[in-house]
């Protein structure tokens, strides 16, 4: 808020932050409030430039305060009985092929939407890591996004032996993530001027994955 010294905005000008004050001798460019002195009161309104010129300075993530959730999934499952006294040989059809998307997202309340090479948090199994760099784009207006597409082949044995019953199970894990972080952004190429900008980062990701084989006796 700018003091005025008359009414309607006129005479010497005093700067007040927001807080409590007290009646001072301080110059006027000093926030100086002397008494009797302030007649109308004007409110500062500061606009920032043109959101669609907001820019990443750095990214921090907050590792310690990730929480991760990692679910087993089964992907694919075949079974096969021969109850004959030969050895079956299996005969192969197309490649089953798992596909899985992984996603992100980074979620904050400013609704510009800004564009840059960053690392994102990734899931493993025992851990989480950074990736290396890669084009992400993030704002409240971004949405989820992909960042990446998998893909596994699921195999099957080409022998299934006498009176006996083989299963094959793929398994792939569901990795999701949060993790809280804070941006420092700026506008045009003015990097003096920074806003730092807290949200929440969620990605979800897929991994291990692993074929299991389980053979089991025919009874005769």
């Amino acid at each position: 808020w700018v003091g005025y010294q008359h009414p309607n905005y006129a005479g010497d000008q005093s700067l007040f932050l927001k807080g409590k004050y007290v009646a001072s001798d301080k110059p006027n460019d000093e926030g100086g409030f002397k008494n009797d002195r302030i007649s109308s009161f004007g409110k500062i309104m500061l606009k920032p430039a043109t959101q669609g010129n907001m820019k990443l300075l750095q990214i921090d993530y907050d590792l310690d305060r990730a929480d991760t959730r990692r679910t087993p999934t089964s992907v694919f499952s075949w079974t096969q009985v021969n109850n004959t006294s030969v050895e079956q040989t299996v005969t192969k059809t197309d490649e089953i092929t798992i596909t899985r998307e992984d996603t992100y997202e980074f979620r904050w309340d400013r609704a510009a939407k800004v564009s840059r090479n960053v690392g994102i948090p990734l899931i493993g199994q025992t851990e989480v890591s950074i990736s290396a760099e890669t084009s992400v784009s993030m704002g409240r207006t971004s949405k989820t996004n992909k960042s990446k597409t998998n893909k596994w082949i699921a195999e099957y044995p080409s022998k299934i032996p006498r009176y006996s019953t083989v299963t094959v199970t793929s398994k792939l894990t569901q990795g999701n993530i949060n993790i809280p972080f804070t941006a420092v952004l700026y506008y045009g190429d003015d990097t003096e001027r920074t806003i730092t900008e807290k949200g929440v980062f969620y990605g979800c990701q897929y991994f291990d994955f692993h074929t299991e084989l389980n053979e089991s006796k025919v009874s005769t």
